[in-house]
């Protein structure tokens, strides 16, 4: 497994009240995400329908820029350009800029597990994002930095080990976006990244992880017939789940034994104690001859009246041909025992 990459990244659209941002090639079940700076912090900002907020930097001052994300998962069949809304704005400048950007083979379900937003308020060339802590293995790390330099001159170079995907700034609002991601093959705390611009000014910085798609839950041990608390153990790397069913006494489980499995006969399980026990109640225990380790405990069993020679029969349950085991039959009423070895055919 790896850390969902890097897919495509579309340019920055300039929004002005109601605009279209133009969507980048995605597959379905891609990831994309959505970008929106309001050039001023008191803005509404309305992201297009079906996605998803993932982390915003709403400024304290109306007039500082404010930086919102959103993510939605792709499917089969998605629209060219996406509504993106900015107003309310002091004085009616309701501008900004929005653009998306994808990953590939993202979890469907929990796309982006964590994330972190960090206010740099004081002027510096440097521009701290904050740590996050990953909940598995194989993950993406994300750093998406804002300058507040109102200056398109203005250029980032990003944290170091980290791919830059973004560096760029449009008028009139003039803040230069980058972004940079970098996989993380293990689980915990990333640290801080620092991008670094060519102009000191403040920052708003925003930390997060794509998850990849957690692994399929396998399991391995012994499930023996019979038995409510099965030995062995499942795999849950790192998030898996077992999904489906261990029926008690199932004739017919799913799946494949090796080697094949022999039956245990209604026909060749006989309690030889004459017609006094016709049509009464039985349990059965079913072991293996060499160890004595048990393989079923059958009960609700009831002998049938048809022959003199009493048969009590069960569902055939799966046993190694040609082995020997030692089937005991007892009456639930009385107690009285039976025990005959069987070969398996």
């Amino acid at each position: 497994m790896a850390s969902p990459p890097f897919g495509a990244i579309g340019s920055l659209t300039n929004v002005n009240g109601t605009t279209s941002v133009t969507r980048p090639a995605a597959s379905a079940g891609d990831l994309m995400l959505l970008g929106v700076v309001a050039a001023y912090g008191d803005a509404t900002i309305t992201p297009p329908a079906g996605w998803t907020a993932l982390a915003s930097i709403d400024q304290g001052s109306a007039f500082e820029f404010e930086l919102r994300l959103y993510w939605k998962i792709a499917g089969g069949s998605e629209p060219s350009t996406y509504s993106v809304g900015i107003g309310g704005q002091g004085g009616g400048n309701n501008f900004g800029y929005g653009w998306i950007w994808t990953y590939t083979g993202p979890d469907g379900t929990t796309p982006v597990p964590v994330s972190a937003t960090q206010r740099n308020t004081s002027n510096s060339t440097s521009a701290t994002c904050p740590s996050v802590t990953t909940t598995a293995a194989d993950q993406t790390l994300v750093c998406v930095y804002v300058s507040g330099s109102n200056s398109i001159s203005n250029s980032w170079t990003p944290p170091s080990g980290m791919t830059e995907r973004m560096d760029a700034g449009s008028n009139p609002s003039g803040f230069v976006v980058g972004i940079a991601d970098v996989a993380v093959a293990s689980a915990g705390a990333t640290g801080t990244k620092t991008a670094t611009q060519t102009s000191s000014a403040t920052s708003n910085c925003i930390s997060f992880a794509v998850a990849s798609v957690p692994p399929a839950a396998s399991f391995s041990g012994t499930v023996t017939l019979d038995d409510v608390s099965p030995a062995g153990s499942f795999s849950t790397v790192p998030n898996g789940s077992f999904s489906g069913s261990v029926t008690l006494d199932d004739a017919s489980p799913s799946g494949s034994f090796s080697p094949a499995p022999g039956t245990l006969t209604s026909g060749a399980l006989l309690f030889n104690n004459g017609a006094a026990h016709t049509s009464a109640p039985f349990e059965a225990y079913v072991k293996l001859a060499s160890t004595d380790a048990p393989i079923l405990h059958k009960t609700g069993l009831t002998s049938s009246s048809s022959t003199t020679v009493p048969t009590c029969s069960f569902a055939d349950v799966a046993v190694v041909a040609g082995t020997s085991y030692r089937v005991t039959w007892r009456r639930t009423d009385t107690g009285a025992e039976g025990t005959e070895i069987i070969v398996a055919t």
